[in-house]
């Protein structure tokens, strides 16, 4: 290689170190004149948000509250308010909860009994009604249909008092309810319209005539039962009676006697009565009755659709 090619070499190197060069400074020189543009454009940003805040804080703030330490006091206050009702708040719900334990636990400690009344409307109703008014007591009432009256006046009556009225068939005529299922529903229907259209209650108890287990029916007690049940309807048995079922008209003494038999035995007594004009030995026996089971410590309240009931159908499959 001749001088003059090294020459021409050594200049295009140079040319080409120079041309990187500049890049380089042009480079360096963009970011100096960008980075402290964007962090103007940030600061820009930033500034305007706080200015915003305060703003906010001066059109929120009464008059003289702005400082700094009077709104950091003031914010304190709010949170401690907010603790101290938070606080309260679950003290007071710890409590409730407390005390509505208690009541459940107390409740279910209770001896409970239901008295209950077949057969009426009767010359009688209004006399048993008083009486369980005198002794602050709620019972139930299977009544059957009698269109008079008087003794519409006594369903009502008996709803209006707080007293459950349920439902012991229309004509209580076992020959006649029990001929068919169909029999059975027109007599149900029968009833149901009756009470609910006098009480305005549409009642969901059903004590069959004879209790579930009657050996009189020719339709299949469990096939009448599946049609209450299909219905909405909740039939009641019995676990104890006084035994005043007969014609012949049974003693107050024999009454009160039949009932306290043996009721120790026995979670939560269904007790069996009747509401019938030859049945004034009921009235006589009653007050004692209620007497009596309330010292043995029973609680004497009516019978709900939701409790676990007695049936006898149920306890024979069992």
């Amino acid at each position: 290689m001749d001088l003059n090619e090294k020459d021409s070499n050594s200049k295009d190197i140079r040319k080409r170190k120079i041309k990187r060069l500049k890049k380089l400074l042009l480079i360096a020189a963009a970011l100096f004149l960008l980075i402290p543009t964007i962090l103007c454009i940030i600061l820009f940003v930033k500034v305007n948000s706080i200015e915003d805040k305060l703003e906010y804080l001066y059109l929120i703030l009464p008059e003289g509250t702005a400082s700094q330490e009077k709104m950091e006091s003031e914010t304190e206050n709010i949170y401690n308010k907010e603790d101290k009702i938070s606080v309260a708040a679950n003290e007071s719900y710890e409590v409730q909860s407390a005390e509505a334990n208690a009541a459940a636990d107390l409740n279910l400690l209770k001896k409970k009994a239901y008295l209950t009344f077949d057969d009426g409307p009767s010359i009688n109703t209004d006399e048993i009604l008083d009486i369980l008014k005198d002794y602050h007591i709620k019972a139930t009432f299977f009544v059957v249909g009698k269109e008079d009256e008087t003794s519409k006046s006594i369903y009502r009556r008996i709803v209006e008092e707080g007293h459950t009225i349920g439902m012991h068939s229309y004509s209580h005529d076992y020959k006649e309810i029990y001929a068919s299922l169909d029999a059975f529903r027109l007599d149900l229907e029968k009833i149901q319209k009756l009470i609910s259209d006098t009480t305005g209650v549409k009642p969901k108890l059903y004590r069959f005539p004879g209790g579930s287990s009657n050996k009189v029916s020719e339709t299949d007690m469990k096939i009448l039962a599946d049609y209450l049940t299909q219905q909405g309807i909740t039939y009641v048995d019995w676990n104890v009676t006084s035994k005043d079922a007969g014609g012949d008209d049974i003693d107050a003494d024999s009454i009160i006697n039949n009932i306290l038999y043996n009721i120790d035995n026995i979670d939560n007594p269904v007790i069996l009565m009747h509401d019938a004009k030859n049945k004034e030995s009921v009235i006589e026996a009653l007050p004692a009755v209620i007497t009596k089971l309330q010292e043995q410590d029973y609680t004497l309240d009516a019978i709900r659709e939701d409790m676990d009931l007695v049936q006898h159908l149920s306890s024979q499959t069992e």
